[in-house]
């Protein structure tokens, strides 16, 4: 992701995509942070890679990651739907509405409630 940035300041933070379609910038958007997320999670260099060529479809898969549920596919189309219907962060802080400020709360109030009762909580900067 650092060369991202450094890409974004040597172009005086002008998109190159900025006239392409908003769905193909947040698709492009979205698999940049994939690769960023499968580079920042693996192992070694190889593992990513491997990973990275599994999910190109070049290299075939483990019988491990091919154990797909349908839970995990229910968990897949919520997730795209709340990406592609929920309006974004900035448009929540420039137009605030009321009707948001109670379900956000009960969320919150949730995921605490939540961390405090669950028994393990992994730490995802472990590794450093």
């Amino acid at each position: 992701q650092g060369f991202w940035l450094a890409f974004e300041r040597m172009t005086n933070k002008r998109p190159l995509y900025a006239k392409t379609p908003v769905a193909i910038q947040m698709s492009l958007t979205f698999i940049l942070v994939i690769f960023g997320w499968v580079l920042f999670r693996s192992e070694t260099l190889a593992d990513a890679i491997q990973y990275l060529q599994t999910m190109m479809g070049v290299a075939e898969p483990s019988t491990r990651e091919l154990m797909v549920r349908p839970i995990h596919v229910a968990a897949a189309i919520a997730g795209a739907a709340a990406i592609w219907l929920f309006p974004t962060t900035q448009k929540l802080i420039h137009k605030p509405k009321l009707s948001w400020v109670l379900p956000l709360q009960l969320a919150f109030w949730l995921s605490l409630i939540h961390l405090h009762y669950v028994s393990h909580v992994p730490f995802l900067y472990f590794q450093f």
